[in-house]
């Protein structure tokens, strides 16, 4: 249902370790900030954004949805019913030359004239963000083209866990959650990955050492990833931080 939309991602924001401070004979230290208050890896959190092509017009100061645009709206609920993971931006515009005060209020109401449709089509109110722009963004200079609701689908893509290590090895504990970043890759193919290696306090050894050893886990992972089919290009790997064993996961876009 999807394929005959345009595909926009933007970037909502990815939490990235900062490089650890170390001597050549000290450890670095534990507190770095990808590391969350109850110990756990804070997740790489993105937000996939699908601009949909198709519009619903309205007339010169009016908010009332025309019966023309049923098929379309029909098709918008069949997408939202088919794909719970998604909510919908409900973009309400207004053009300058209209015949109303209140043009920022006039393209809220016709936001919310578009989202009563979707409800009656079975779509939670919930899931439908109401957004009004009065006279500010313009399509273009057609007056009936600016009187729109616009349609954005919104989608979080989130990733957490990590792949463990022992102390000082750079062979991976357990390959688990390889396999479902994998999957997640496969379904997700608008993303890439990045894959930050990670040291502990409790591995002593330079600074130099320790970027060495994330690297070296980082790169085992990316070869298990690869392995399981993902396209090499859509990997990449860094060094992270003194937060543990381990190797964690960034989204990236593609």
């Amino acid at each position: 249902m999807l394929t005959r939309y345009t595909y926009v991602c933007s970037f909502l924001f990815v939490l990235v370790g900062l490089p650890a401070v170390a001597s050549a004979q000290e450890s670095p230290p534990c507190d770095g900030p990808s590391v969350a208050a109850n110990g756990k890896a804070t997740p790489s959190i993105v937000q996939r954004e699908i601009l949909v092509a198709d519009r619903v017009r309205f007339k010169d100061g009016k908010t009332r949805v025309s019966k023309k645009y049923a098929r379309m709206l029909d098709a918008l609920a069949d997408a939202l019913n088919e794909n719970e993971k998604y909510t919908a931006a409900l973009m309400g515009h207004a053009d300058a030359a209209e015949r109303f005060d209140d043009l920022k209020g006039l393209s809220q109401a016709r936001a919310k004239a578009v989202r009563a449709q979707l409800v009656k089509r079975g779509i939670a109110g919930d899931r439908l963000q109401i957004l009004s722009f009065g006279d500010t963004k313009p399509a273009d200079s057609d007056p009936a083209n600016n009187r729109r609701v616009e349609f954005k689908l919104i989608e979080i893509v989130e990733f957490t866990g990590a792949v463990p290590f022992d102390d000082a090895n750079a062979t991976p504990m357990t390959l688990a959650a390889v396999d479902e970043v994998a999957d997640r890759l496969t379904a997700h193919r608008a993303i890439n990955l990045r894959i930050d290696g990670h040291t502990t306090c409790g591995e002593r050894r330079t600074a130099e050492g320790h970027a060495s050893l994330r690297l070296t886990r980082a790169a085992r992972v990316r070869r298990a990833l690869i392995a399981r089919g993902v396209a090499p290009s859509r990997l990449s790997i860094a060094s992270g931080d003194a937060v543990g064993p381990r190797v964690s996961f960034h989204i990236e876009l593609n």
